[in-house]
Formats: structure tokens, C-alpha cells, sequence
């Protein structure tokens, strides 16, 4: 088995392609707080990018319910999905 991996995407990763958000199995998945805030200007704009920004946004509304965002969320392919608030924290983790 391979080695796990921390993948930290940026905001375009996530407008441009919406589902990369599953794309990562047997992998953590961390999304900086910096992301969700210009995920949030892009709500509101027709077309792909506000489509991808609100989807991203209802996938991690529905993973809250599950947990904390900030400790991780397990997905089913063995996928963690986190929300990171302290960048100098990102790759310590």
C-alpha cells in the first residue's frame, strides 16, 4: 500500500473542477480557510464557477453534520476532508 499524502488545493482547483473535492482516495484532502473566503465571492456569479462554488460549499455544509471540519471529516474512500484556519499549521498536520 502506498504511503499516505496531503493534498493542499487553492481556490481554482476547486472552481475548475468541482469534484475534485472525492478525487483523492486513501489521501487527506485540506482546504485553507483563505479558499473558502474567495469560494464565497464566487456563490453568486452565473455560470460554471458559481455552480462549482456552491457545490463545494452545500459538500462541506453536509460533511458538518458529520463532524468537526477543522479535525477532519472521513469520507467513504478512505478520503479525510479538512478545513485548515492557521496556515503554518497545514503541513505540521
Amino acid at each position: 500500500m502506498g504511503q499516505r499524502k496531503t493534498f493542499i488545493v487553492d481556490t481554482s482547483v476547486l472552481l475548475y473542477d468541482r469534484s475534485s473535492i472525492h478525487s483523492f482516495p486513501g489521501n487527506d484532502f485540506v482546504i485553507p480557510l483563505s479558499v473558502l473566503d474567495e469560494l464565497d465571492r464566487f456563490k453568486g456569479k452565473p455560470g460554471l464557477l458559481g455552480e462549482s462554488a456552491r457545490y463545494v460549499n452545500r459538500f462541506l455544509d453536509k460533511l458538518r453534520e458529520k463532524g468537526n471540519l477543522h479535525e477532519g471529516i472521513a469520507l467513504e474512500n478512505d478520503q479525510t476532508v479538512r478545513v485548515e484556519t492557521r496556515n503554518d499549521e497545514i503541513v505540521k498536520k
